[in-house]
């Protein structure tokens, strides 16, 4: 069963935005800014680079209908690391800075909302070419498991921090395929890992996994 934005958000404790980049395309025929041009011909719109104050006065009123909506919820705000070439290398940074530029007053304008520094450990701490993908524009796994952990240090307590730990090595047994399923250890390790997954059922939703699991077990 899906289960709608808003639903979600009603019972969520925190929401993470990340913006990617202060350049917006506008639709000429509406006005309306676009977040998918559609692969539409560019003649269609225009590009604008959005100003420090457009982008918090647009925020205000995303939290006032997020806090109708859930009046505990906290946001997280991070600027995203990937870099937009295709916009330039200097456009690239004004648009970073403006973005980086908005959150600083935003976090100082309510109380609730909070920076986490992805775009900076990636600039500042990782800034060798060999913590980027081929692409050089892309973070790689490398990066992305050192900002995550840098993240849940951060935000996560020491319980979720061994959980999250131990979530990645159940995700590494249920990725695990091998050579023969019918084999004995192996359906003996499928029995073993659908006990983990029901030890941790009343804490996360693990229907979809255990599913998985037992379409893999053979009963003889």
């Amino acid at each position: 069963m899906q289960i709608s934005i808003n639903a979600r958000l009603s019972f969520a404790d925190f929401v993470i935005i990340t913006l990617g980049t202060s350049f917006a395309y506008q639709l000429l025929e509406t006005k309306n800014y676009v977040s998918n041009c559609h692969k539409m011909p560019g003649n269609l719109f225009r590009k604008d680079l959005l100003h420090v104050k457009h982008i918090c006065q647009e925020f205000e009123h995303f939290y006032k209908n997020l806090k109708k909506l859930n009046p505990s919820i906290q946001v997280i705000l991070t600027v995203s690391p990937v870099r937009h070439t295709k916009d330039g290398i200097p456009e690239n940074q004004v648009s970073k800075s403006i973005l980086r530029a908005a959150c600083h007053y935003l976090v100082l304008d309510f109380e609730d909302v909070t920076y986490f520094p992805a775009y900076e450990i990636m600039m500042d701490e990782l800034r060798d070419y060999r913590y980027y993908d081929e692409d050089m524009i892309h973070p790689n796994k490398i990066a992305e498991k050192y900002i995550f952990e840098r993240f849940s240090k951060t935000y996560f307590s020491n319980e979720l921090i061994d959980f999250a730990i131990e979530w990645q090595k159940l995700k590494l047994d249920l990725n695990h395929r091998p050579f023969n399923e019918k084999s004995e250890s192996h359906q003996k390790f499928l029995k073993i890992l659908l006990g983990k997954l029901e030890a941790i059922s009343s804490i996360v939703p693990v229907e979809k996994e255990k599913e998985a699991v037992l379409s893999r077990i053979f009963v003889k």
